[in-house]
């Protein structure tokens, strides 16, 4: 997808041209006619590019001053519609005058960001706090690269990356790799909220986090007051507007959630008709939840089908798109990828409202930002790599503000939902009043002991009919479990998992493979585990092919 690449010179092999390497790890991240290189940078240390998302070439931006070059992927958010300078030049400024971490503390953004000094021989590699603009991270003793995917690095030809079997082992037991590991032993996906400097002759590396997310600044008021209410609602149509620019095509991923109904019913007037879009399988409850929230306002509302003709469509080039990263089972819509960008090329996206503000992440054993670094980072957010191919995604739930707002409340006023729902009832009581959530069944303005109760007991039905297939409820938003089972997706698993020399046993046991297998063709569901052992299967074959 559109981002950075690059490497230091040490890491090519004698005679080989920096500019012609680096011309075709940027190459390697394009797509889509819409995606478009930008200006080369080669010196006797570095070679860099990027490539930018057309028309939002302010995303990708590159600047040239007198201390450093600097390279943006992402943006910065603010107040005034025409920024005075760029974001790439406001952070090399800050870097020249030595207030770089200030700076970072400042900045409301979602970025990644190379900063090269040739002065004085260093890359600085920046992500913002939660690293929801991924950079990849590639350090051994003879050089550095980096790039937006993991194989931009299949185009330097020195490089001879090592499997992380324990991170493959992570993938295919819990669905996803965990914190920063990669399919690489040498590749590292960096963390959030880092400053990592890097010298390009020694390779040494050194990491300072600038943020943590445990030091929020306190609350002026009870945390369930009227007033913090009021506060959250007023902070967050601020971020929601902050992301709107006039003149730009911003639409909104409609579902039955509450995420997406809340930035669907602040987005300013100015945006209407809505450009919305909802997928999902015909009569489901997010299809008919969103045409309600759709009727109360001006919209170009379109609806995009899942169904067991189309779902395959896209899948397998979405498991190279995502470097074998996303289980293909979870990448809904990318059957329809390519018609979005008709409708919108700037997404707000409700990307894990309920997770942070919500509460859904407070009761993770290992910590709320724990199950954020993992869950949501490294699987939830892999949705939001797709769809950055054909547009740009904006995130209001991770707003410099609200965040900080967010994490100021005590996590058991926030677990359940409970301040978030007074919130968006409060703000938005036409939107959330007498329209049901997907998740229950029921408004989230009914809260009884037995609306709770029957919200309660609709969720676990929910959990159990994700194991129980014979339970499973024919309005739901897919049907994996019987799609696999229906042609072409049979043959497609058929053929690919019982192959002699599947690449994917080198991680999984044969027979194991081929029971899981026939068991699901005979009614056990494993889907999502055939959806794990596809994917791996997929990538594995086309990284070692010419990509």
């Amino acid at each position: 997808m559109p981002g950075l690449c690059g490497c230091t010179v040490s890491l090519l092999e004698r005679g080989t041209s920096s500019s012609e390497v680096v011309s075709r790890m940027a190459s390697s991240l394009v797509y889509r006619p819409y995606h478009m290189i930008g200006k080369s940078f080669t010196d006797d240390c570095i070679a860099a590019s990027s490539v930018f998302l057309s028309p939002c070439n302010h995303v990708t931006q590159l600047y040239t001053g007198h201390k450093a070059i600097v390279w943006i992927d992402g943006e910065r958010y603010s107040d005034a519609s025409s920024p005075t300078c760029s974001f790439s030049e406001e952070l090399h400024d800050a870097y020249a005058d030595g207030k770089l971490v200030p700076f970072l503390h400042s900045v409301d953004a979602i970025f990644s960001a190379v900063i090269y000094d040739p002065f004085n021989r260093q890359l600085h590699f920046i992500s913002d706090r939660f690293g929801l603009r991924q950079l990849y991270l590639c350090v051994t003793p003879a050089g550095i690269a980096w790039a937006t995917e993991i194989k931009a690095f299949r185009q330097i030809p020195s490089l001879n990356l090592a499997t992380d079997h324990e991170a493959v082992d992570d993938f295919l037991s819990v669905g996803h790799f965990t914190g920063s590991r990669t399919w690489f032993r040498e590749v590292e996906l960096i963390d959030p909220a880092v400053l990592i400097t890097a010298d390009c002759h020694s390779s040494a590396i050194r990491t300072t986090t600038w943020w943590r997310p445990d030091n929020p600044p306190p609350l002026d008021d009870a945390p369930d007051s009227a007033a913090t209410i009021e506060r959250i609602a007023e902070v967050f149509k601020k971020a929601v507007r902050k992301r709107c620019r006039q003149g730009e095509k911003v639409g909104i991923g409609l579902s039955g959630g509450l995420d997406s109904r809340a930035i669907f019913a602040a987005l300013p007037d100015v945006f209407e008709p809505v450009p919305a879009i909802t997928f999902g399988r015909p009569g489901c409850p997010d299809i008919t939840i969103a045409r309600q929230v759709a009727a109360l306002r001006p919209t170009n509302h379109v609806v995009h089908e899942i169904t067991a003709g189309n779902w395959l469509n896209n899948r397998l080039e979405g498991i190279r798109l995502t470097d074998g990263q996303f289980n293909m089972l979870h990448m809904h819509g990318i059957e329809h990828i390519n018609e979005m960008r008709n409708v919108y090329t700037i997404e707000l996206n409700g990307f894990l409202g309920d997770a942070l503000l919500g509460g859904a992440y407070a009761g993770h054993p290992d910590g709320e930002y724990a199950n954020f670094l993992n869950r949501g980072r490294r699987f939830i957010g892999a949705g939001l790599y797709l769809g950055n191919l054909s547009y740009h995604t904006r995130l209001p739930f991770f707003d410099k503000d609200l965040i900080e707002l967010t994490l100021a409340i005590p996590v058991r006023f926030r677990k359940h939902s409970s301040l978030y729902n007074k919130m968006l009832v409060h703000a938005f009581p036409e939107y959330f009043t007498t329209i049901p959530w997907q998740k229950t069944g029921l408004p989230i303005s009914r809260n009884s002991p037995i609306d709770k109760m029957i919200a309660i007991a609709r969720k676990g039905l929910g959990r159990l009919e994700n194991t129980l297939p014979f339970l499973h409820d024919r309005r739901d938003f897919f049907d994996y479990g019987a799609w696999i089972r229906l042609k072409p997706a049979r043959s497609l698993f058929q053929d690919a998992l019982t192959a002699e020399h599947s690449p994917l046993f080198s991680f999984v046991d044969k027979s194991k493979v081929q029971t899981t297998l026939t068991n699901h063709f005979n009614g056990i569901d494993n889907s999502e585990l055939l959806g794990r052992y596809l994917t791996v299967d997929v990538w594995l074959r086309k990284y070692f092919e010419k990509m």
